[in-house]
């Protein structure tokens, strides 16, 4: 899936709400999906708030495979210096 597919992406955050008993999964989990979608803004916008919000999550970030490609984003530099920093 790639950006422009906005229902089919819609449907996958819709089946992770439903596997989740009706809630969302981890921000990370919901950042990382995302940016495979496409959608590297979004995912980007939720990986500053969750450092910013000091969200759990984040420190799983700076190890994780699924987030390579956030990680990878000439921005997560400075969002790395703050995850580092904790």
């Amino acid at each position: 899936m790639r950006a422009g597919d906005l229902a089919r992406a819609r449907g996958v955050l819709a089946s992770m709400r439903t596997a989740h008993g009706g809630r969302m999964p981890a921000i990370g989990v919901v950042a990382a999906t995302m940016e495979v979608l496409g959608d590297r803004e979004a995912a980007m916008a939720l990986l500053a708030e969750s450092i910013a919000k000091l969200n759990p999550w984040i420190n799983g970030y700076v190890r994780a495979e699924r987030f390579d490609r956030l990680r990878n984003d000439p921005r997560a530099a400075a969002m790395r210096d703050k995850v580092g920093s904790w």
